[in-house]
């Protein structure tokens, strides 16, 4: 008698497939006189029908993924990766040709999703600018005020300043300082001052205070506020500052707004901010 090649229990003559394991034994059926080769089993293969079942929906997946990549592309990765999970189980089930196709037209959906969404990401203004807003732009236009100097992305308009003060908008984004001279507002109780101006402000412009912390800001002492506003589509973040110099002004109510799902920073405009 023989035994499985798999699991080394004996098999009766004639028997297929092993009645322990179901690994399909290399045999040949007699019929007649006519001798029919162990690939023609697999038609009755359990396990190689789930396989070339799994095979032909992950290349449907694939197919559709490539096409849906134009369009949709986030559908092409979601629709990628299924079929290139399907095909690859399948292969160990249904080693043909078709489940090679799979794997390859999955591969082929996926990788295509991923491009398009990430040029589309890259020409994305609101996207870059929330990515981007770690490092100074490089057309850069400088501020002079009696109080800093600072540079900005010279794609804003109106920046130009009037003493302290400026405003530089686009249609992605917003920049703002206002200046002001109050002696009361000191390091030790600006967290407690910026917290009922920020949110008196910012429940009047409609928006919502999300958050607020004490930090720095171009290393002088800031209170640091997120905010959103829904019916602008706009993330934001506010700082007020106590810098004290030469000139009268020691109070700085520092601004930015993007339209943007992610969480804004100052970006050049904090890198660039020179006090005097």
């Amino acid at each position: 008698m023989n035994t499985c090649p798999n699991c080394g229990l004996l098999i009766e003559p004639g028997a297929y497939f092993c009645g322990n394991c179901g690994q399909r034994l290399n045999v040949e059926i007699i019929t007649a006189n006519n001798s029919i080769p162990p690939y023609a089993v697999e038609a009755i293969d359990p396990a190689a029908k789930r396989g070339e079942v799994q095979a032909t929906i992950g290349l449907l997946l694939g197919v559709i993924a490539i096409t849906s990549s134009i369009f949709i592309p986030l559908v092409a990765l979601v629709l990628g990766v299924a079929g290139l999970v399907l095909s690859t189980i399948s292969r160990s089930k249904y080693r043909h040709t078709l489940s090679i196709m799979a794997i390859v037209i999955s591969a082929v959906g996926l990788l295509s999703g991923v491009g398009i969404w990430g040029y589309a990401a890259s020409k994305s203004v609101p996207l870059k600018l929330a990515q981007g807003n770690a490092d100074p732009t490089k057309n850069l236009v400088a501020i002079n005020t009696p109080c800093y100097e600072v540079s900005i992305d010279s794609g804003l308009n109106n920046y130009r300043p009037t003493n302290c003060n400026f405003d530089a908008a686009s249609t992605a984004e917003e920049f703002s300082v206002n200046a002001v001279a109050n002696p009361n507002i000191t390091a030790t109780d600006l967290g407690r001052v910026a917290q009922t101006i920020f949110k008196n402000a910012i429940a009047k412009s409609g928006g919502t205070y999300l958050y607020g912390f004490s930090g720095t800001f171009a290393k002088s002492p800031a209170y640091i506020v997120y905010a959103s506003n829904a019916s602008q589509q706009t993330e934001s973040i506010f700082a007020m500052v106590v810098h004290s110099s030469s000139v009268v002004d020691n109070v700085y109510i520092v601004g930015r707004a993007i339209r943007t799902t992610y969480k804004p920073s100052f970006g050049a405009l904090e890198s660039s901010w020179q006090w005097k």
